[in-house]
Parts: C-alpha cells; structure tokens; sequence
C-alpha cells in the first residue's frame, strides 16, 4: 500500500485517532501533537513498536540455552505528514521543539478493549526528512532511537485510611500527602523490569529515610542523614539515566546529598516485580507533603 492510499485510510477512518496517539515531550512535559493534522502533524506508518530482544546462546549437544540477554536500543521510524496549507510552518515547530528540548521523549497511548493508557521511552530523535508538497500534504520520514524501555509515569497519593500504625495509599490517586511520622505505600509492579521510584518530599525532615519492603522484611533503605528546611524538598530518583539525591532549594536550584548516606546501604534501589511497601520516615512528625512517582517498565505495550 502506498504512503496516499495509507494516509488517506488514516484520514478517513477515525479509526487511527481512535486506536492510538503520538507525542513528543520534552523535559518540562510540554508537548508536540503528532496527531492532528489539521493545527500539527499526524505520525503514519509506525514501525518499531514490537518486542526486540538481544540474546547469547550456548551450545550443548543438541540444545543451546541462553546465557545473555539484553534489551537493545530500538529504532522507532514513521511518516509525519503536515498539511499543505501551513506544512512548512509546522515543519519548522517540530524542528525548533525538537531543537529547543535537552530532553525527549516519545509518548505513545494506545487504546485496549476497556482502557486506554500513556507509555513513555527516553529517546533521541534521529532525523525529520523535508520532502516537496504533493497532494496537497508534505510527508516526512522521521526516524527516532528509544534508549530505554517504555514506562507509565504513576504518581501516588495518600487514602485517608488508617490501619494499626499506618496509611494505606491508592495508587491511582495524583500526590502522596504525609500525615505521621512513618507512612508506608503498598505497590504492586505489573511491569517486565524491576521499577525504578522518585521521591519529592517537603520539608521539615530530620534524617528522612525511604525504606522498601518484600514480604515484610526490610529489602533496601535509603537514609539520609540531613536537615530538609521548611520550604526546600528532598528530591531522590533512582531511574537510571537521572539518578538523584538532592536538596531542593525554594529558587529551584539542587544541592547534591550525596555525602549524606551511608554505602553500606543499597541507596538507589528499584522497585521489584509484584508487591512490595515503601515506608517514608523521619526523626520528626512529618506533616509535609510527598510524593512518590514509580516508572512501571515494559518490554513492549
């Protein structure tokens, strides 16, 4: 099928709109529409969506097993047409959004049978070819690498459920807001990956700790032996291309705390496969708010 005869099926059917949508997103979560032609661009032709696995065997007789696995950099191609009446002008804002951005991501949100939900991979964008207007539309070969699997960004928040000493939480629910002293969260990790977490807490902290059950025994504790003022926040992730322990100041600068925990502790832990509790702590009531975002990762969506 030619790129006309695709294009105009996508046009025609709203079934493409339907199904699923396309987004750059850059490191302030802005956004380049790359489903909408008619003010943007719409992305046809997707390619590189599957399950890519790189796998070393070994052979033993008549069988071989696998001794390495990898999940490999994936390249992500498609066709971005713009329309011809304003197609150089959208042309060059995707050029300049992608330009402008230090960070990218590509966005990608199917729809299921009963749900639909956003999937995320860190990526890099290749190359955006220019082609002539023909038919009234401008197509572009655009070619993106996906460094990294693809995640759901969940943050979390506090149900005001008490139950012996603790809180439990809700996982659909946006923020995560502290009422005593120890506060623990029960995740469940539906991904292929263990999850990496993200931490922002405000202070007053006194010797924060983040600590993370399996099955009720201590797994992995982060402790951080340090002061989080009135109006500064704890910010630590454990995602691996932004690892991150840091005080935030109220001007929105970071100070490393780095020097504040101890290495005989597994610190930048991440969250393993099925249920696990996180437990927020200090030497202080905590009366603050926190948030605790968990990057669920798949292989494929």
């Amino acid at each position: 099928m030619d790129s006309f005869r695709l294009l105009s099926t996508e046009l025609n059917g709203v079934n493409d709109k339907v199904h699923r949508r396309f987004y750059l997103e850059n490191e302030q979560k802005q956004r380049f529409n790359l489903q909408d032609l008619k003010s943007g661009a719409l992305l046809c032709s997707p390619a590189g969506l599957g399950l890519t696995m790189s796998r070393g065997y070994e052979l033993t007789g008549d069988a071989a097993r696998v001794v390495s696995e990898v999940f490999p950099l994936r390249s992500f191609t498609g066709v971005i047409v713009f329309d011809a009446a304003r197609a150089y002008d959208g042309y060059r804002a995707l050029v300049n959004f992608i330009a402008a951005s230090d960070v990218m991501r590509l966005v990608y949100a199917p729809r299921y049978e009963t749900a639909s939900s956003e999937f995320l991979a860190d990526a890099e964008v290749e190359s955006v070819s220019k082609s002539e207007i023909k038919g009234g539309r401008m197509e572009c070969d655009v070619a993106i690498t996906l460094k990294g699997a693809w995640y759901r960004r969940e943050s979390l928040r506090v149900v005001a459920e008490k139950t012996g000493a603790e809180l439990r939480y809700d996982r659909i629910y946006e923020y995560a807001y502290s009422d005593f002293s120890t506060d623990a969260i029960e995740v469940f990790n539906d991904g292929h990956f263990e999850a990496p977490v993200m931490l922002e807490a405000e202070g007053e902290l006194v010797n924060p700790k983040l600590s993370l059950y399996v099955n009720g025994a201590l797994r992995s504790q982060l402790a951080v032996t340090a002061m989080i003022e009135t109006g500064e926040t704890l910010v630590f992730c454990t995602k691996d291309d932004s690892l991150t322990l840091a005080r935030r100041h109220p001007d929105g600068s970071e100070e490393s705390l780095i020097g504040c925990i101890s290495v005989e502790n597994d610190n930048f832990f991440k969250l393993p496969k099925g249920l696990s509790t996180l437990s927020l702590s200090a030497d202080n009531e905590i009366a603050s708010k926190s948030v605790i975002t968990v990057f669920t990762s798949y292989k494929a969506v």
